[in-house]
């Protein structure tokens, strides 16, 4: 397993657990005070008091959060606005045990009563913790936009400590998007905020250390990460100073210093145990044993391993158990025990699948939590609708009784409104009904692609990671034969995981839900990349690849990663198609976009397959296709991609022989 790996999973992990201690704190004099007042408390008096014992426990001791909470709740005289702020809390507290449905019901319910009151100060709450859910969750882009709704509402009332925190949740979000020069954005933006309280300091320094450290930029994160670890020292916080020694492990460790990382973790285990973070001992394990492991010393990383495994199923910390697999599996090849090896990888993989079906239900139930809700604000309006309705129609028989003369005509009025009513309630009952089955549908449609996904994925990975271990470690048993098989086999396999690659990020497009890192880039040097990856295929078709791109062509704003995907497409399918002679790109300015085609002389399309060419699931000749494979989804997925980057896609129609496809992406600023 690589290093790199290693520390993406301690980072993780680190992460959440600096937000949260899971050792139950001790009855303090804060504890007792605030327990003293409750007790004296009477009336409505009674949820302040029950909202500060709440508040205090939420983090650290979630279960007693919940009792008070619970208790709370129930008081019959408890004010909306002491509602709407243990709700918030409660949010937080259900993340934290990982109740997430729950967690997202209290969490909308404490929003929706905060803006009814025009309670700002507890929406902002509601909304961060809503964020929280979505970011134990693992759906980075709905934390992101949770977190800044927060971060909007917190400028606007000047709160400095509650600034820093929400600065630091978004940085921490941009991290998992690996968005990293973001997240040192808002981090060092927090900074000097920060400065008057020094256990902030030290949060907000140690992750810009974890980051910089993410960025292989160790010599930047060792400062960085022993400043605030004497800091943390001070200040006695052990949980801190554990999490920190890792990432101090790691930069020495990178920096040849392997001696003081294996002596900073193994302080930071006997620290772990005498705070009582057991829960950090699994992580510790493996970061040792990881170390052991590039050390050359296989025996011990296998020890280190099990002795981590064994703490993690005391724990029930299925996550932890993920890299410690991969840790065991790679010391025990390490040691020659390829079977134990082939065993432990097929717990990891079994591990693997239990972690995604468990998130696929998280998920799947809080989609539900958030449409129940979302009826329930449609069933409100409607009923204050009915109010006024009702309201209407009371004024009304007052002026039929002021106006007696005018009877017949106040009859004839009010049989009218009553039909308008009855006619407008049926309407509102169909579009209820409609919008409940789309809804209804669209969660199916997620399920089915989640499962089918995953159904395909997860064999196939394990297919071809047992096929590279046959080809690897079997090459000198097997003749040239059956390793051309193997190859084959897999040259099938990567295809088709290309293809359900593709299905998914098609779907994620379409959905808005693909993150993209937009920046300047030269249009040529990507187009030359794109050409040469197609070059020996063209070349085995004897087709001439041409490109005729200005050098003063100004750059192009887009995502690097899709920008190349979207040209191999295209360059790819001219290949497949042309079956001689030459293949051409070119490229020219127009106002403020940048128009790059691709043409070539192949047989073309027709008006009929020119207008359905870029639908899902749509080829152009069926006999092209059967010669040449596809699913159909690549100039889908290109146009989508395209027009989240602000640009577009299409074919011209033939001016000659072959086809022309042409794209748009904005000039960079």
């Amino acid at each position: 397993m690589s290093g790199t790996r290693v520390f993406i999973t301690l980072f993780l992990a680190s992460l959440l657990a600096l937000g949260q201690a899971w050792a139950a704190p001790s009855d303090t004099e804060d504890v007792l005070r605030l327990e003293a007042e409750l007790s004296a408390a009477r009336g409505e008096a009674r949820g302040p008091a029950y909202f500060a014992l709440v508040d205090h426990f939420r983090t650290q001791a979630p279960d007693r959060a919940m009792h008070y909470a619970e208790a709370a709740l129930a008081e019959p005289l408890l004010s909306p606005r002491d509602r709407a702020r243990i709700l918030a809390e409660v949010c937080f507290a259900e993340a934290i045990r990982g109740r997430f449905p729950e967690a997202m019901k209290a969490g909308l319910e404490s929003a929706r009563l905060a803006r009814e009151l025009g309670d700002e100060p507890t929406l902002e709450r509601a909304l961060n913790n809503i964020g929280s859910v979505y970011y134990h969750l693992g759906q980075w882009l709905s934390a992101l936009d949770y977190y800044q709704q927060s971060l909007r509402l917190v400028e606007k009332r000047g709160d400095i400590p509650a600034l820093i925190g929400r600065l630091n949740n978004i940085g921490n979000v941009y991290v998992e998007l690996r968005q990293y020069e973001q997240a040192l954005t808002q981090y060092r933006r927090a900074l000097p905020e920060a400065e008057r309280d020094l256990g902030k300091y030290a949060e907000i320094e140690a992750s810009i250390g974890i980051v910089l450290t993410r960025m292989n930029r160790y010599g930047e994160a060792l400062p960085l990460l022993e400043a605030s670890l004497e800091r943390s020292r001070k200040e006695r916080h052990g949980l801190n100073e554990v999490v920190l020694m890792q990432y101090l492990a790691q930069s020495k460790l990178r920096l040849g210093r392997t001696d003081e990382a294996r002596q900073l973790l193994a302080q930071a285990k006997v620290l772990a145990g005498a705070r009582q973070l057991h829960y950090k001992l699994p992580s510790l394990h493996q970061a040792m044993g990881q170390l052991e492991l590039e050390s050359g010393q296989a025996a011990a990383a296998r020890r280190e391993a099990e002795q981590g495994l064994e703490q993690a199923a005391k724990l029930g910390r299925k996550a932890d158990e993920r890299p410690l697999l991969q840790l065991l599996a790679d010391s025990q090849r390490a040691l020659g025990l390829d079977a134990e090896a082939y065993q432990t990888q097929t717990r990891l993989l079994q591990a693997v699948d239990e972690n995604y079906d468990q998130n696929l239900s998280a998920n799947i139930a809080l989609l539900q939590v958030s449409f129940a809700q979302e009826r329930r604000e449609h069933e409100i309006a409607l009923l204050k609708r009915d109010n006024e309705l009702k309201a209407g129609q009371l004024e009304r028989e007052k002026v039929l009784r002021w106006v007696g003369g005018a009877a017949l005509v106040g009859l004839a009025i009010l049989a009218l409104a009553l039909l308008s009513r009855h006619m407008h309630r049926r309407e509102l009952t169909r579009v209820r009904r409609l919008n409940e089955e789309l809804r209804r549908l669209a969660e199916i449609k997620g399920q089915m692609l989640a499962r089918t996904s995953h159904e395909l994925l997860t064999p196939l990975n394990g297919l071809l990671g047992m096929t590279q271990l046959v080809l690897d470690e079997a090459r000198d048993e097997l003749d040239a034969e059956n390793q051309t098989r193997l190859r084959t086999a897999l040259d099938c396999g990567h295809r088709l995981s290309g293809l359900v690659s593709d299905m998914l990020a098609y779907s994620q497009a379409a959905g808005g839900n693909l993150s993209l890192s937009c920046q300047s880039l030269p249009l040529r040097a990507a187009v030359v990349q794109a050409l040469d990856q197609v070059r020996a295929s063209a070349e085995h078709k004897g087709l001439r690849l041409q490109e005729h791109i200005a050098s003063g062509l100004p750059a192009v704003r887009a995502d690097p990663q899709r920008l190349q995907q979207i040209l191999h497409l295209l360059l790819d399918n001219a290949v497949k198609f042309t079956p001689a002679g030459w293949i051409a790109v070119d490229a020219e300015r127009r106002g403020g976009f940048v128009r790059c085609r691709v043409r070539d002389s192949g047989p073309g399309l027709s008006l009929e397959e020119r207008e359905r060419i870029f639908e899902c699931l749509e080829q152009g000749d069926n006999r092209l296709n059967r010669a040449h494979g596809g699913a159909g989804l690549g100039l889908a997925l290109c146009r989508q991609l395209l027009r989240l980057q602000g640009g577009e896609l299409g074919v011209e129609e033939p001016q000659g022989p072959g086809s022309c496809f042409w794209f748009t992406l904005p000039v960079a600023v």
